[in-house]
């Protein structure tokens, strides 16, 4: 069985070239694609536990505009490096995910901190405030 935070080590010896540029809701991304897709196909496994197997059989209910958002980047979202359910109220059938991703590329700092789409907030961090991920850039 592996665990969520075992799949963040696949990131912690990235060297990379900054090959893509986008600007988009007021950030400026470099990023490498590639590399950041060919991280998330060769390193990330499936967790086993139950928040992580609701999330998996729920992902197709995402945002069509948050896949978009996350795949131009290389993302596969159905493999987060890091989540947990923030609120669950299984009555209703709810559940919040804390969902975390990594790029391999840098972002200019905008004068708000977050990207909203839909009802969804998107906050770029720092490596250092997310799990332990490591970038050179």
């Amino acid at each position: 069985m592996i665990k969520c935070s075992e799949n963040v080590a696949a990131f912690n010896s990235w060297r990379c070239e900054m090959q893509n540029h986008i600007n988009m809701y007021g950030w400026e991304f470099d990023f490498d694609y590639n590399k950041t897709r060919y991280e998330y196909e060769s390193h990330f496994k499936s967790c086993a536990c139950a928040p992580c197997r609701n999330f998996y059989q729920n992902v197709g209910n995402l945002p069509s505009e948050l896949v978009e958002f996350l795949e131009q980047f290389g993302i596969i979202v159905e493999r987060p490096i890091e989540m947990w359910s923030s609120i669950a109220v299984k009555e209703e059938g709810i559940v919040d995910y804390v969902l975390c991703y990594a790029v391999s590329g840098t972002v200019s700092q905008p004068l708000n901190d977050e990207i909203d789409i839909e009802d969804l907030k998107i906050l770029l961090m720092n490596p250092g405030y997310s799990p332990p991920t490591k970038f050179d850039k």
